[in-house]
């Protein structure tokens, strides 16, 4: 997983760090279970990155649900094994 100061120094440009964040960060952020996690890590991200919090709920919002559907293929591995 990226972290935003890993993201910062490996685009230091403010366009591109903020495209990597919604390409690298933001998938973790929107498949937390918890909504209060979300909403803290949505805070600290518009905070750090200098963004608008309704842009990055705005993508949240549209990132398809992975960890439901990594929690079901987990389930079928271990039935493999």
């Amino acid at each position: 997983m990226s972290s935003l100061t890993g993201l910062s120094l490996s685009h230091p440009s403010g366009r591109e760090r903020k495209v990597a964040i919604e390409k690298e960060l933001l998938p973790y952020v929107a498949n937390l279970e918890s909504l209060a996690e979300r909403s803290h890590f949505i805070s600290e991200i518009a905070y750090r990155a200098e963004m608008k919090e309704e842009i990055l709920w705005d993508i949240i919002k549209k990132i398809p649900p992975v960890a439901q559907y990594q929690a079901e293929n987990q389930g079928t591995e271990k039935e493999k094994k």
